[in-house]
């Protein structure tokens, strides 16, 4: 996968560095890897040395919606953000598979008030991603590439922020709900991944690379997403162990039942083709024009 194919479906998984990796080991290793090539502007550089987050310049916005519907969170919670700024939007337009965790969740530290991020939905995170870059640039889409799958054409396809297909957490969700196994009838719980649960599956991973077992970072988040077994609260680890040795009838029950009650931006939209008037899927990515539009020069 490219840098610039992430979808929101890869968002959801754990292929992100350490969230505890600090500014400043970020910037001794931007010094070190452009040392070889003389002067290099990092994004991530200077916005280490930018300082804290400054949430001063009241120009932070209510944000109305989201796909959660705020259920999620405390009763009265209410979430203000702000446009990106130059360093942020440098930030974000070098996003790469190794620091798109780390990117992602310090831009929305500086940009998001109301709210600790770490206590983000995921789902939630990718909406305001958007609504940053949407109020951002105002009236700015951006082009990517289509290739039609029914004539097999390739074309430009103009992408506008308010084409996204937004599903909303479902109306019979219940977050205490309880799931019975077909095969070993044991009863659980489940919620839904918060940005506090990605850094908590990079940290164990951290903890244990160096161990004889390879963990499967799918599993370890649906572990995550596993609340509780038969009533009881349990490690993660022995969550994990708990969801290997099930039967497969019973790993799928629960993997359908989270997937059946995901929400957030759908990773595909339909396209029409300009030249056979089909419609195709697109995925939705983070291409570097995302950020950065080109802008006009007449």
């Amino acid at each position: 996968m490219n840098a610039e194919d992430f979808t929101p479906e890869d968002l959801a998984k754990a292929q992100r560095p350490t969230p505890t990796q600090s500014p400043a080991q970020l910037q001794d290793h931007a010094q070190q890897a452009s040392s070889s090539v003389g002067q290099v502007i990092n994004p991530l550089k200077e916005i280490a040395n930018s300082g804290e987050n400054t949430k001063t310049d009241g120009n932070y916005w209510p944000i109305e919606d989201l796909p959660s519907k705020f259920l999620l969170y405390p009763e009265g919670t209410k979430i203000y953000a702000r446009p990106l700024k130059v360093l942020e939007v440098k930030m974000l337009s070098s996003l790469t598979n190794d620091n798109f965790h780390y990117v992602i969740t310090e831009v929305l530290k500086k940009a998001v008030d109301g709210i600790d991020v770490e206590n983000l939905l995921v789902a939630d995170k990718l909406y305001i991603i958007f609504w940053l870059r949407a109020n951002t640039y105002k009236n700015s889409g951006y082009t990517v590439d289509f290739d039609c799958t029914l004539c097999e054409t390739s074309s430009k396809y103009e992408f506008e922020i308010n084409n996204l297909d937004i599903i909303d957490i479902k109306d019979d969700y219940q977050k205490d709900k309880t799931v019975v196994l077909p095969i070993n009838k044991d009863s659980l719980t489940t919620r839904q991944l918060f940005i506090r649960d990605e850094n908590t599956v990079k940290n164990f991973l951290n903890r244990n690379k160096r161990s004889l077992q390879n963990y499967d970072e799918d599993i370890l988040i649906l572990a995550n997403l596993v609340d509780t077994i038969n009533g009881k609260s349990i490690s993660l680890m022995e969550k994990y162990n708990y969801l290997i040795n099930l039967e497969p009838i019973d790993y799928g029950k629960i993997e359908s039942y989270i997937n059946h009650y995901d929400m957030g931006i759908s990773p595909l939209m339909n396209v029409e083709c300009k030249n056979c008037g089909g419609t195709a899927p697109v995925a939705v990515g983070f291409h570097p024009e995302f950020f950065v539009p080109k802008a006009g020069l007449e």
